[in-house]
């Protein structure tokens, strides 16, 4: 499930060379923008069952009469959200990135409109 994606070799060669139609590299825009989504639904999930296992334990250790705080509790829900802000840069900006350089070099003309922004 959790692994590092890169943009295929040949695509990004040819996105360089200009090899491809507009309507090509619209498709291939389309398909990471969905691949995109994909990815943000599984860190939104791993995210969110974070942020439940940190409630779930403060419960627990609340019935326990443990001596976690409640501030405590909050550092690990905010060290929640920075790993899903983490995965994210990792799993999608580098294939932003390599498909706007190759956008860049192969169609500088249309680069502004076909660029994937990053959020």
């Amino acid at each position: 499930m959790f692994f590092y994606r890169t943009l295929n070799y040949q695509v990004m060669k040819a996105m360089k060379n200009g090899e491809y139609t507009l309507e090509e590299i619209n498709q291939i825009r389309a398909s990471l923008t969905t691949n995109k989504l994909k990815i943000l639904e599984k860190i939104y999930f791993v995210a969110v069952a974070l942020i439940l296992l940190i409630l779930i334990v403060g419960f627990l250790a609340g019935l326990f009469d443990s001596n976690l705080e409640t501030s405590e509790s909050l550092l690990l829900i905010f060290i929640a959200i920075f790993a899903f802000i983490v995965l994210y840069f990792a799993w999608f900006a580098q294939i932003k990135r390599q498909f706007n350089s190759a956008l860049k070099k192969g169609y500088p003309e249309k680069f502004e409109e076909l660029k994937i922004k990053l959020f």
